[in-house]
């Protein structure tokens, strides 16, 4: 007669739960991509018709989220700005790993004071929370969608920095490098 489960059993149940959020993660994630390209074919409304006589309606089958003070529909917009959210967060994650990555290469490979500089610099932003960070570089490039994808590379790319830095001072003493 068992009271507790194996420490194997209770890693495997730990491990199938966490398969499954990763699953359903991916899911949304999944669903949130699809929306945002589809989202001008999806979207019932166009975004931007304004009706001053349905202001503030409730969800309803005409509006399933609804509408805004000047009458436009929620889900509509919300679909339309998808679009663009998603777009801006891909490019700054595709800059970020690109910038990151090259300087990462060259301050491993380089080393001596190229990589204390570089590694000092990822730390210094690392430092900073990236809300702040981003609100800093937009407060000094200004507003727009451009300046927005910048301040997110630059708080993106040390984390790719120091990740690169790392793996490529590991293989650099195993390939007698470093």
């Amino acid at each position: 007669m068992r009271i507790a489960p194996h420490r194997g059993e209770m890693l495997h149940a730990s491990c199938a739960s966490s398969s499954r959020r990763r699953e359903r993660g991916f899911s949304i994630v999944e669903l949130l991509i699809v929306m945002a390209i589809l989202g001008p074919l999806l979207a019932p409304h166009d975004p931007l018709d304004q009706s001053m006589l349905s202001r503030f309606a409730p969800s309803s089958a005409a509006h399933w989220l609804g509408t805004d003070e000047f009458g436009r529909a929620v889900f509509s917009r919300l679909l339309y700005a998808a679009r663009a959210s998603v777009g801006i967060s891909l490019l700054s994650v595709f800059l970020g790993l690109a910038i990151g990555t090259l300087l990462g290469l060259i301050a491993g490979y380089r080393g001596g004071w190229v990589d204390v500089a570089l590694t000092e610099f990822s730390n210094l932003l690392l430092a900073c929370p990236t809300i702040v960070l981003g609100i800093l570089v937009l407060v000094a490039l200004g507003s727009g969608v451009f300046n927005v994808v910048i301040a997110l590379t630059i708080a993106f790319a040390p984390r790719f920095i120091r990740l690169v830095r790392a793996e490529v001072g590991v293989e650099g003493v195993h390939l007698g490098l470093a």
